[in-house]
């Protein structure tokens, strides 16, 4: 998809109200291990312990840091902080291309990595929609993180080869599905052409790697996704290893806005798998000196202020 535009401005003030709430904003940048710069910020209540839980918005293939700004309203007012960042080909940050969850895991740990070295959190959840949850899905079923306290999964692919025929039917309806699967391989020489060889649409699936996933999770999906539908959605539900897990049906598509039910079980299904923010004044975050095996950009080897775009 085309890489989405924002204006840093479009983030609000760093020092701002929230539903109410006084919040800051820390914007900061990371490196991936492809050397891609990643834009991230995060917003903290100005009164709550430094032992507060984060939750970290993994946004979707069309999506952007932007999108963080709505989960921070809606989870301010708990007391919760929440990252937000560009993936690597989206937004402010480096890179040409996305892979749908199977890079972008690899920014998703280098952004948790960083959090855990401020030691400001003790505890956070991960939550991500579309290619954000795909990314999170993977990340999860190969790492298990004490830390991590659950993980909430907005329709994820459940396969790419169902994804991109999915998304051919609806686009080429007059189309037979042998010749669409027929027409994936080629598809999908492209696209080991372009990674190296480090993606294989027929071999990534969240449907076969949700049983290694030893966290709770809330699965969510619109009963009119026609991109990832229902059913694909609870097969990897069904699969999940994790417990307490949740499938709720929302009203709506694949894209678009979500309905109040689905935003009052994600408020509920954080608030049940975290501590309780403890009110305490907090100044904004300190960025500190990075690890040495965490690559930064300026000589004095510590994560930088976002530059303006």
């Amino acid at each position: 998809p085309p890489r989405r535009e924002y204006r840093n401005e479009e983030l609000g003030s760093t020092n701002s109200l929230m539903k109410g709430v006084r919040c800051y904003r820390t914007d900061f940048q990371l490196f991936n291990k492809r050397g891609e710069r990643l834009i991230c910020s995060i917003w903290d209540p100005a009164e709550s312990d430094f032992g507060n839980t984060c939750v970290i918005y993994c946004h979707g293939n069309y999506g952007c840091r932007k999108d963080s700004i709505p989960i921070s309203e809606l989870l301010m007012v708990h007391g919760y902080s929440i990252c937000g960042f560009d993936f690597s080909g989206c937004g402010h940050s480096d890179g040409e291309f996305i892979t749908l969850g199977c890079k972008e895991m690899d920014d998703l740990e280098v952004v948790l990595d960083y959090l855990k070295i401020l030691n400001r959190y003790s505890s956070f959840v991960l939550w991500g929609r579309s290619m954000g949850a795909s990314t999170v899905l993977f990340y999860s079923s190969k790492v298990y993180d004490p830390l991590i306290k659950a993980i909430i999964l907005d329709v994820p692919f459940p396969t790419l080869e169902s994804c991109f025929i999915n998304h051919a039917k609806k686009k080429y309806p007059m189309v037979p599905e042998f010749l669409l699967k027929f027409g994936l391989q080629f598809v999908d020489d492209e696209v080991k052409k372009l990674t190296n060889g480090s993606l294989n649409i027929r071999n990534s699936r969240c449907v076969d790697v949700s049983h290694n996933i030893k966290y709770p999770a809330l699965y969510g999906v619109g009963d009119k996704d026609d991109l990832t539908p229902p059913n694909e959605i609870k097969e990897i539900y069904d699969k999940h290893a994790g417990q307490p897990k949740y499938f709720h049906l929302f009203k709506g598509f694949h894209a678009g806005e979500r309905s109040q039910d689905w935003w009052d079980m994600v408020v509920n299904f954080i608030r049940s798998q975290t501590p309780q923010p403890t009110p305490s004044p907090k100044e904004p975050i300190k960025l500190r000196r990075a690890s040495s095996g965490m690559k930064v950009e300026s000589p004095s080897q510590r994560y930088t202020q976002t530059p303006k775009h």
